[in-house]
């Protein structure tokens, strides 16, 4: 469970850094729409050093824990 919540913590905290906002992005955008099944999703926010990512991490996992929110192959 900590490796897949942390891909999500570490695109959450990419995406809040504002990365992605140096690709520009295209004219003609093709837009798809997908059906999907419902999944369970969790994010924190935070802003600050990638030295505090331990920190955010556990903070994490222990409000997932809190809300008894489980990976759904489990």
């Amino acid at each position: 469970m900590k490796k897949i919540m942390l891909y999500v913590l570490m695109f959450a905290l990419t995406i809040a850094s504002g990365f992605n906002s140096a690709i520009p992005a295209p004219q003609n955008p093709e837009v798809k729409i997908k059906e999907m099944s419902p999944f369970p999703y969790c994010s924190i926010q935070h802003k600050g050093p990638y030295s505090d990512m331990e920190q955010v991490i556990t903070e994490l996992m222990n409000l997932m824990q809190n809300q008894n929110i489980i990976r759904p192959d489990r």
